[in-house]
């Protein structure tokens, strides 16, 4: 099956071969510090790639700043570019004909924006993409990202694993809506939070205000204030940006054993590694 869909994925991308790659490249990763180019590389989208296949990559990308409150791009506009988030904070979101607001994501520092579209073609933004902080990005046009994955399998791989991920998260939260109470899934969010930017779920700061958090979470802020008496009755501790969980067991119980994703569940395994106690070895009598 995953050779079927990688031989899918591969044929995408090498379709429109009359698509000319005649890109120059850019020494934008030397604009960058050592501790920012290094973080770039160890992206899981690089995973398994050669320094010289890394290199090759990120010498495509031009820097691209967004102050606060600008649009990276907005609905309807056609989709030229994949976008590593290097600084800031953007909101993806639609509109409905209503003039109602439905966030999709939220992403921050080392996120990945486009890795879906740019391998549909002649296709446009179904959402707007807007820096609500002051924003940093790496911008690589689509036609060169979809000519990179056809020559390096490794790299297609890596980019369907990233898509598989994003899926299935949305799996989860489509069963969590029906199943789950508004504490539950802010619980289970803050899992995946953690998780996907490798915080310490023992203490972390949120990448950015509660607000967003509910509009991502399709609730209002109202709503997700409530949720944190009973998230601290069940080993969530949330004071001001301050996010800490007490008791892994409390918050398992309270919100992996609701979910039928639990039993191969990478936050949860996270999760469990980082808070369960390490069993004592019984000393020799």
């Amino acid at each position: 099956m995953d050779a079927f869909i990688s031989k899918k994925f591969l044929a995408l991308t090498s379709s429109r071969e009359s698509e000319c790659i005649m890109l120059q490249k850019q020494p934008s990763v030397s604009r960058y510090s050592a501790q920012a180019k290094e973080s770039l590389r160890q992206l899981p989208i690089f995973d398994g790639l050669t320094e010289e296949e890394k290199d090759d990559f990120l010498s495509q990308g031009r820097p691209k700043t967004c102050p606060r409150g600008s649009y990276l791009f907005t609905q309807g506009e056609s989709v030229k570019s994949f976008y590593i988030l290097q600084e800031g904070v953007v909101r993806l979101f639609r509109t409905t004909p209503g003039g109602d607001e439905i966030t999709s994501d939220i992403l921050i520092r080392n996120d990945t924006i486009c890795e879906r579209k740019v391998f549909r073609y002649n296709t446009l933004h179904p959402d707007y993409a807007l820096c609500v902080e002051d924003s940093t990005l790496l911008e690589f046009p689509a036609i060169w990202l979809r000519d990179f994955a056809r020559k390096n399998a490794v790299f297609s791989l890596n980019m369907l694993s990233l898509l598989s991920r994003r899926s299935l998260l949305k799996d989860i939260e489509s069963e969590h809506q029906s199943t789950m109470s508004t504490s539950q899934i802010v619980a289970c969010f803050l899992h995946w939070m953690c998780s996907t930017h490798n915080f310490d779920p023992k203490h972390f700061e949120l990448p950015y205000n509660k607000s967003l958090i509910a509009s991502r979470l399709g609730m209002k802020q109202e709503t997700f204030s409530r949720t944190l008496p009973k998230l601290r009755e069940n080993g969530v501790d949330i004071q001001g940006t301050q996010v800490s969980f007490k008791s892994y067991h409390d918050t398992d119980a309270y919100t992996c054993g609701n979910c039928s994703f639990m039993d191969d569940c990478h936050a949860r395994k996270m999760m469990q590694k980082a808070l369960q106690p390490p069993l004592q070895v019984a000393a020799n009598s």
